[in-house]
């Protein structure tokens, strides 16, 4: 084993030092490549993990009829009345809790299907000063969805997520963070 010096720079061959070689930078940035993949990956994995199960959990909790409610059957005062409403879909229930942010919740039911009620929400979050941030679809439980989205402009962010109504339909929840 040869003797390297403190700054890694030099080498002792048992007569002389000697300068250290060159390391290839083929060889270097390979490995870059290799860690910055990997690395990539396992960040793409986990994040496909957490939102199946976030998909599936919020899944669950809508795919049931509210058990006991019986819903205001309007949105809460306040409600931004930007927001898109799914064309035919009936209120079911709508809440507001909070002050600042108030956190609005509305409940609709449309007979339409999940995979149409969710063509709806990607188009229209993603056109006026709405953003789509998010779009995930659960293939392992039909074709519910979970989309996320913005509207910076007015200070607003949240979420909707549809799935098959335990009668039928669709159950569509919105929630709406707005300051």
């Amino acid at each position: 084993m040869a003797q390297v010096s403190p700054d890694g720079r030099w080498w002792w061959d048992g007569t002389a030092w000697r300068p250290m070689p060159a390391a290839s930078p083929r060889q270097g940035s390979a490995r870059v490549w290799w860690i910055v993949g990997g690395s990539c990956l396992g960040v793409a994995v986990l994040a496909a993990i957490a939102a199946a199960v976030v998909g599936y959990f919020t899944w669950q909790a809508i795919k049931t009829e509210l058990p006991g409610a019986t819903g205001s059957g309007s949105v809460p005062a306040g409600f931004p009345s930007d927001f898109p409403a799914y064309p035919g879909a009936a209120v079911v229930d709508g809440t507001v809790s909070g002050t600042s942010p108030k956190t609005f919740r509305v409940t609709y039911s449309s007979p339409d299907g999940p995979d149409k009620v969710c063509r709806y929400y990607r188009s229209a979050l993603s056109s006026g000063d709405y953003r789509l941030q998010a779009s995930v679809t659960v293939p392992l439980i039909g074709s519910n969805c979970v989309l996320g989205f913005a509207n910076a402009p007015a200070g607003r962010s949240g979420s909707v997520s549809s799935a098959a109504g335990a009668s039928g339909g669709t159950r569509i929840v919105g929630t709406l963070n707005a300051r």
